[in-house]
């Protein structure tokens, strides 16, 4: 609004949260951090001070301060040598005593999303290590990483195996949507699954490996849907919301959970109503959790004194603490996994630290 007075003028429809915003050094844009438009993370847009579309920015490191000539940008950044970490823990059982727990893969930026292969050998995760975000795999002890993609800057994530470990299927925002890729685990044969003009993001295989479920915004609001890993038509798999979902085991249930509401929820793969399951994870933190064949695994964040990754036992319907994190968790990118045989869990710690940058000559 005019610093005189006067009306205000509305620049964003959308009902996104917004954060930290800072004006263009041309004074003609606004620039601020958002998780519009599907995006799985906060990252930053911008708008024209006359309104219009909200657009991707790209040139600003972060959001800061600009000085008045427009010259240096102020801003807080990551600074710590192990911001985001995957760790392993391996237990005596499904949501038993903890015998071990190692961090395995780090690096100076972030390292996250992690799943294991269904043989246990290797891991898929999402790292910024080689300076982008990209897909790599490693060794189940997090040796030998090796990277799979190479988009250089745009964005990818939630890796997820195929059953007979031959490929890994995740998410990337080659524009403005984001569509589900599958590469094989060699880092070769890279191929697009979705495309058109809006979201397809979180993929996961069916147990047969003949399907890819994932989450979209096709229909106007997120829903699961289902479209064959060989092509052909998608087809919608739920009516009240879901974002990530994954197959039991037995193949008899599907368990998901959505963007705008809390818990994990389950849906007959016979067909009925879906039923939720449990009360956490909370809103926004859609990816940490996992399946395994006598339970799931789940993050809650609320728990006292530290967040804790609980134990949700599918005979008992009872849930059992098993590992208190370190550091407080964040939304957004998946953050668990768990073996098959529930033994062993894969979650993400966080461990960032904050310092001030400064950028000069900036044009």
């Amino acid at each position: 609004m005019p610093l005189e007075g006067g009306t205000p003028r509305r620049l964003t429809s959308d009902a996104n949260g917004i954060m930290g915003m800072m004006w263009a050094a041309d004074g003609k844009r606004i620039i601020f951090y958002s998780s519009r438009g599907g995006y799985l993370g906060d990252r930053l847009w911008q708008v024209s001070i006359e309104g219009g579309e909200v657009e991707p920015e790209t040139v600003y490191p972060h959001i800061g301060t600009l000085s008045r000539d427009g010259q240096r940008v102020a801003y807080e950044t990551d600074a710590g040598s192990e911001p985001v970490s995957i760790w392993r823990a391996e237990l005596y059982g499904p949501g038993g005593q903890v015998l071990g727990r190692k961090k395995i893969l780090t690096s100076p930026v972030r390292d996250d999303s992690p799943q294991l292969s269904p043989d246990g050998t290797k891991i898929a995760f999402a790292s910024a290590r080689s300076g982008n975000i990209e897909i790599w795999r490693s060794d189940a002890d997090g040796s030998n990483p090796l990277q799979l993609t190479s988009f250089g800057g745009e964005l990818d994530g939630t890796p997820r195996w195929s059953p007979d470990g031959k490929w890994i299927v995740f998410d990337r925002r080659p524009g403005k949507h984001s569509q589900i890729y599958v590469v094989d685990a060699e880092g070769r044969n890279l191929q697009a699954l979705t495309d058109g003009e809006y979201e397809n993001s979180v993929p996961s295989f069916s147990r047969d490996g003949k399907s890819i479920y994932f989450g979209s915004m096709r229909s106007g609001n997120w829903q699961l849907w289902k479209q064959s890993f060989d092509g052909g038509k998608a087809f919608q798999i739920t009516q009240h919301g879901g974002f990530t979902a994954f197959e039991s085991y037995d193949g008899k249930t599907l368990y998901h959970t959505k963007r705008e509401e809390e818990g994990i929820w389950s849906i007959p793969m016979s067909g009925g109503a879906e039923t939720r399951v449990t009360a956490a994870p909370r809103r926004g933190f859609w990816g940490h959790w996992a399946v395994c064949e006598t339970g799931l695994y789940l993050l809650d964040n609320d728990i006292l004194p530290r967040p804790t990754i609980e134990f949700y036992n599918f005979k008992t319907r009872k849930l059992t603490p098993v590992i208190r994190l370190e550091e407080s968790a964040q939304a957004g990118n998946p953050s668990l996994d768990a073996s098959r045989d529930g033994r062993i869990v894969l979650y993400v710690q966080y461990q960032a630290q904050s310092a001030l940058a400064m950028v000069e000559n900036f044009q």
